[in-house]
């Protein structure tokens, strides 16, 4: 009885902070007025732009190395690149770098679905402009880009698909997970295109826009035009799995392992693969010279962990690592927040960046605030993904 009360009583203040966010946004969407790009789109138009990319990085503070090598990356792959930020002159240095790029005004508020959305309200309108762009992404810096990111552009950029992601998540409800996406022409002129802009509401609330934003994106667009292609699918990743030699697997372990939840779930398994394999001793002390097929064996056991732990949960934060060392592509900035990783764990195992950049992380991540410093109403708030 007492389990009951405690989980209505944690549930009706959940639903109470849900309802007091929006009320509290509620006169700021009722008489939003849109923000003025039609210089922006003219210019857009006149070049005759068919790839383009909206880049809604936070509204104030830039991540230089990280924008960088986003913008290189975007630039390399014949992108038009729009940056929004609220205040323009944190990003003069990017301008100064990269004079191609348009650097264009965007809301403290209102996320990046909503950043995104003034400017494709006011793109979409433009028939000219609809009818050349042959690519359009969608990006933010909610990932540690690196000097992958060209390579990782180009994969989405030659997708057979009208619609593809990085990474896809079949958790609760199936989405392309949002921080990079890339849409063909056919779907940024569909009629689901238009009506998820044209309707979508910019409230600031995380939930809102993980609920009302990527998910449901994903799930008109998925509608007309199917599933996307996914450049770093479980399929992709296992193939990978499957072909380093099994002297390799030492890092796969040990970036699975740095993740808590794995490790409380899946430790003793991986002890087992370990043993095995020949690359820790076993409960004698001995060290095991397993043959070639009980070495491929317990190759494909650990292939399918991977597997399950990619298409049963959120993949970036549960093999956020494995990808940094498997492939070298770029690691979320949220791995520690939302408590996957420790920060010490990340800075030794990532793949990828330099000294330098590893410094930059490492100070980005000690400025977040971490779930163990998270008590009372905010821990629970927390829990449920509101902050």
């Amino acid at each position: 009885m007492f389990g009951f009360v405690r989980r209505t009583a944690r549930h009706l203040i959940v639903l109470g902070f849900d309802v007091w966010v929006h009320l509290a946004e509620w006169p700021r969407i009722l008489f939003l007025r849109l923000i003025d790009y039609s210089s922006l789109i003219r210019i857009l138009e006149r070049s005759g732009t068919t790839r383009l990319a909206l880049v809604a990085p936070h509204p104030t503070q830039l991540l230089e190395f990280s924008m960088r090598h986003l913008v290189r990356g975007l630039v390399d792959n014949g992108f038009s690149v729009v940056v929004m930020m609220y205040d323009q002159r944190s990003a003069a240095w990017l301008k100064e770098e990269f004079p191609q790029i348009h650097l264009a005004e965007r809301r403290k508020q209102g996320r990046d679905f909503g950043a995104w959305k003034e400017v494709l309200v006011a793109l979409l309108k433009n028939k000219t402009l609809c009818g050349t762009i042959e690519k359009l992404v969608l990006v933010n810096d909610s990932i540690y880009w690196n000097g992958s990111t060209s390579e990782v552009v180009g994969l989405l950029a030659t997708s057979p698909k009208p619609w593809a992601c990085l990474f896809e998540n079949f958790e609760h409800h199936y989405h392309a997970q949002s921080f990079l996406l890339l849409f063909d022409n056919c779907v940024v002129n569909s009629k689901a295109f238009h009506q998820f802009w044209n309707k979508y509401r910019p409230y600031s609330s995380r939930r809102h826009s993980i609920d009302s934003g990527e998910v449901l994106l994903s799930k008109r667009i998925v509608t007309a035009f199917g599933k996307p292609a996914c450049v770093l699918s479980s399929a992709r990743v296992v193939d990978k799995v499957l072909s380093v030699r099994v002297e390799r697997c030492s890092d796969i372990i040990l970036s699975l392992d740095a993740n808590r939840h794995v490790a409380r779930e899946f430790g003793l398994a991986l002890n087992r693969f370990e043993a095995n394999s020949g690359l820790a001793p076993n409960a004698n002390g001995y060290f095991v010279k397993p043959d070639k097929a009980q070495r491929l064996l317990e190759l494909h056991k650990l292939a399918a962990l991977i597997a399950k732990l990619m298409e049963c949960s959120n993949p970036t934060h549960m093999t956020g690592l494995l990808i940094s060392q498997l492939f070298g592509f770029p690691i979320k900035r949220d791995l520690c927040q939302r408590g996957s990783f420790q920060i010490a764990d990340v800075l030794r195992l990532i793949a990828g960046y330099s000294s330098q950049e590893s410094a930059v992380i490492a100070a980005d991540l000690r400025s977040k605030e971490l779930p163990i410093s998270i008590r009372g109403l905010r821990r629970l708030l927390f829990d449920h993904g509101r902050i």
